[in-house]
C-alpha cells in the first residue's frame, strides 16, 4: 500500500445501532458498514494513518483487517478524494439549497397545528353535511364526458405535483438538495421526487419526508371539501364549482388510498422500511411469497434464492407479507367500492351520447372521450408492437448472417 492516509469526501455518518450507514450525500452514494468497520473509518476520516487504523483495529477486535481490501471498497464507493499524501485539500463548498425557508414553514408547529385544525374542522363538516361526504359519482361534475376527463386529467396531475413537492420540502427543510423532475410517460405528465441525502441524517428524520405526500393530499383533501360545503345551500343544487371540488377531492382521496397498497413501493413502505431498518423488504417479501405458491404447487425447481437479500430483510418478511397481502385487499377494495361504479357511470353516460337520441354535441362528445381516453393504450400498443417487430427483424437478420457464414467457410 503506497499511501499512507487517506482523503475523503465530506461523509456523513449515521449510527443505526448495530450498523453505521455512510455515505456521500452530494453523490447520493451510501453503504451500510458493521459497527466496527463505520468506526474503523471514522477513524481514518479524523485523519489517522492506515497503519495506525489497522493496529487500533487489531487491538480493538483481537483479529488482524485487510486494509487494502477496505480501501479498495471505500475507492469503489467513490469516498476516497483524489490527492497528494499528507495534503490537505478544501473540501468543495456545497451547492446553497434554495426553499429550506419555505419547507422549514410548511412543516413548523403552527403550520402542523393549523393542518389539525383543517382536519378537525372538515371531519364536522363530514359528519353534519351528508351532500359533500366523498362518493364516486361526485366525479360526474358535470355532462360533458369530455370536460369531467379533461379537468380531472389537469386536476389530478396539479394535485400529483402538490403531493411530490411536500416531499421535496420536506426534505430542502433538512438542507437536502431534493429535487422534483418531470417527465412524460406517453401522454400523460409524470411527476418524480429524488430525497437526495436522506439516509445521511437520523433515521427519526426520515419519516416527515416519507409523510408529507400524504399530509399534502389529506390537506388538500380538507381544503377542497370545506369549499364545497362553503358554496352549500340545503335549498339550492350545489354550483358547479362545489361539485368540482368535490370531484377534486374524491380524485384526491384515490390518491391518498394509493398509498395502502402495500404490494407497491409506496411512501407507507418506506416508512415501515425505515422503521424496520431494512434495505430491501420489498424484493424480500415478494421471493418469500414466490417461493411459497412455488412450493403449493410443487414446483421447487424455479424458486428464488433468498439468500440474496439481507438477514434483517428476510426477518422481518413474515411481518410485511400480511402488509403486502392486504394491500391487494384494500386496492380490491377500492376497486369494487370507488372505480367500478364510477365505470358503470361512465358506460350509462357513453352509451347515451352514442347511442341515445340526444343532440349532435352529446355524440361529439362521447366520441372525443373515447378519442383521448384510448390514445395512450393506442400509442403504448403501438410501441410495444414497434418493438416486438424490431427484434423479430434482428433475428431474421442475424439467421441470415449466420447462414450466409456457413454458406461461404
Amino acid at each position: 500500500m503506497s499511501r499512507t492516509h487517506l482523503s475523503f469526501h465530506r461523509l456523513t455518518v449515521v449510527d443505526e445501532g448495530d450498523e453505521v450507514v455512510i455515505g456521500r450525500p452530494d453523490t447520493d452514494s451510501y453503504a451500510v458498514f458493521p459497527q466496527s468497520a463505520g468506526e474503523l473509518l471514522v477513524k481514518l476520516c479524523d485523519g489517522m494513518s492506515i497503519s495506525e487504523a489497522a493496529d487500533w483495529y487489531e487491538a480493538r477486535e483481537g483479529e488482524p483487517v485487510d486494509m487494502d481490501d477496505f480501501v479498495d471498497t471505500l475507492t469503489e464507493l467513490g469516498f476516497l478524494r483524489d490527492s497528494p499524501d499528507n495534503t490537505e485539500q478544501p473540501a468543495p463548498a456545497a451547492t446553497p439549497v434554495r426553499l429550506v425557508w419555505l419547507g422549514r414553514a410548511l412543516f413548523a408547529p403552527a403550520a402542523m397545528a393549523c393542518y389539525v385544525a383543517l382536519a378537525v374542522c372538515c371531519a364536522w363538516v363530514l359528519i353534519t353535511v351528508p351532500q359533500v361526504r366523498p362518493q364516486p359519482l361526485n366525479l360526474f361534475f358535470t355532462d360533458s364526458l369530455l370536460v369531467i376527463e379533461v379537468i380531472l386529467l389537469i386536476g389530478g396531475t396539479v394535485g400529483m405535483g402538490i403531493h411530490e413537492g411536500f416531499h421535496v420540502l420536506a426534505g430542502r427543510r433538512l438542507g437536502m438538495p431534493s429535487r422534483l423532475s418531470i417527465g412524460a410517460r406517453l401522454y400523460f405528465v409524470v411527476f418524480e421526487t429524488t430525497l437526495q441525502g436522506l439516509l445521511g441524517v437520523p433515521r427519526r428524520k426520515r419519516y416527515l419526508p416519507f409523510l408529507a405526500g400524504m399530509l399534502a393530499d389529506g390537506v388538500l383533501f380538507c381544503a377542497l371539501t370545506l369549499i364545497a360545503a362553503l358554496l352549500h345551500d340545503p335549498s339550492q343544487v350545489l354550483p358547479w364549482s362545489g361539485r368540482l371540488a368535490l370531484a377534486l377531492a374524491f380524485l384526491t382521496m384515490l390518491r391518498f388510498a394509493w398509498q395502502f397498497y402495500f404490494f407497491l413501493r409506496t411512501d407507507l413502505y418506506y416508512v415501515v422500511t425505515t422503521a424496520l431498518g431494512c434495505q430491501d423488504l420489498h424484493g424480500a417479501t415478494r421471493a418469500y411469497l414466490h417461493n411459497r405458491l412455488r412450493r403449493f404447487v410443487f414446483r421447487r425447481w424455479s424458486e428464488v434464492d433468498e439468500t440474496a437479500w439481507t438477514e434483517r430483510d428476510r426477518r422481518f418478511v413474515p411481518v410485511y407479507g400480511p402488509l403486502m397481502i392486504g394491500g391487494v385487499v384494500v386496492l380490491l377494495g377500492m376497486a369494487a367500492v370507488a372505480m367500478l361504479p364510477a365505470a358503470l357511470k361512465a358506460l350509462d353516460m357513453l352509451a347515451e351520447g352514442l347511442f341515445g337520441s340526444g343532440a349532435v354535441a352529446r355524440v361529439l362528445d362521447a366520441v372525443a372521450f373515447l378519442i383521448l381516453g384510448f390514445a395512450p393504450v393506442t400509442v403504448a400498443l403501438g410501441i410495444h408492437v414497434r418493438a416486438w417487430l424490431r427484434r423479430l427483424n434482428r433475428r431474421r437478420s442475424n439467421s441470415a448472417q449466420g447462414l450466409a457464414q456457413k454458406g461461404n467457410p
